[in-house]
């Protein structure tokens, strides 16, 4: 699951096909328990303060262009889920990888191409990662807690 939300998301907004099929979508997802990918992030319970810059940045790059319409279904579909979880009160919001597909499809990328370029731009991480757990077998961990704050109501 890890990176892998952006082609996901993409691929369930051109399924949903228009902005007014979300609620529909949303509420049958729920109904039946299934996830709606780039939906919670694991450490973010608040809004992933990544994800509104890449929301704004998708709106704008779709914007006049055949990606358009994709782009607003994936905002009803976010729009609906956070509704439908602050009515359970659950907050969950879109995590950086709901949006992240309509930047990469407007830059011409593949949605086959979306989890390997994450990994690229992560690569060093990784080796880093690798290095720390083979001294100990345990990852290092920054102490700060991010906390950010709840989007308005």
């Amino acid at each position: 699951m890890h990176g892998g939300a952006d082609q996901a998301a993409l691929e369930t907004a051109h399924r949903v096909g228009h902005p007014d099929n979300a609620a529909a979508f949303v509420d049958d997802c729920l109904i039946r328990g299934e996830k709606v990918m780039g939906m919670g992030h694991r450490e973010y319970k608040v809004l992933d303060p990544r994800a509104r810059y890449v929301r704004q940045f998708a709106e704008e790059l779709s914007a006049g262009t055949p990606l358009e319409v994709t782009a607003q279904s994936l905002m009803a579909i976010e729009n609906r889920f956070t509704e439908r979880m602050r009515e359970k009160n659950k907050p969950l919001y879109a995590n950086l990888e709901f949006c992240k597909g309509i930047v990469y499809a407007a830059a011409g990328l593949p949605p086959d191409f979306f989890t390997v370029t994450f990994a690229q731009a992560r690569v060093w991480g990784y080796i880093a990662h690798f290095i720390e757990s083979r001294r100990d077998n345990r990852i290092i961990r920054p102490s700060a807690r991010y906390v950010g704050k709840t989007p308005p109501a």
